[in-house]
């Protein structure tokens, strides 16, 4: 079976759909059904690419037309809180980002819930998952106590309790387990440089 994904930065993809993400949270939905026209354009170009870069490149080229064409620009406060967790590691309380970005926190919160999906609490979570895993993919051995030091974690328990609600999986599965698809979600990994776009 052949898949074909697209990962948008957390606030790239509502300029496109202009939907509350939020009603998408923790769904499969058909492209069609969220998105007709961009699945109308694909089907033709990606049934005829010959190979996965072609593939690749067909899906970008109708993305970035889409993007110049329409102009479409994140919202520049969730644009700021979402780079502002990425500084800090996912370690940065609601509260603080709210007023570093200049706005108020239940605003903040409607925002990501419109926009991103999430709350800025489970986003900053994510953030800090994806930290862990960077470290882990670099380590030669899982050095447990340095990673909870270093992502600021009470201890070795509360990692494996956070990492298993976000995944499903404690690190010891996720890792020994055949998860090719949710590492390249998680450890932020880029196939090609459309995501420098949005």
């Amino acid at each position: 079976m052949n898949m074909l994904g697209v990962r948008f930065h957390a606030h790239g993809i509502f300029p496109f759909l202009k939907q509350p993400l939020a009603e998408l949270t923790d769904r499969v939905v058909a492209l069609e059904e969220i998105w007709p026209s961009l699945s109308n354009e694909l089907s033709p170009h990606s049934l005829a690419a010959s190979d996965d870069r072609q593939r690749i490149e067909s899906v970008e080229r109708v993305l970035l037309r889409l993007l110049h064409k329409q102009e479409l620009q994140p919202e520049p406060h969730l644009q700021n809180a979402v780079k502002c967790i990425s500084a800090n590691a996912g370690l940065i309380s609601i509260e603080q980002l709210a007023r570093e970005i200049g706005l108020g926190k239940r605003q903040l919160e409607r925002i990501f819930s419109l926009q991103v999906g999430v709350s800025p609490k489970h986003y900053a979570r994510i953030t800090r998952l994806q930290g862990i895993l960077r470290l882990l993919q670099r380590a030669d051995k899982f050095d447990w106590p340095n990673i909870v030091v270093n992502c600021r974690f009470y201890d070795q328990s509360h990692l494996t309790r956070d990492f298993k609600q976000l995944t499903g999986l404690t690190p010891t599965e996720f890792f020994g387990s055949d998860q090719t698809m949710a590492r390249l979600l998680l450890s932020g990994q880029r196939t090609t440089h459309f995501y420098n776009t949005c």
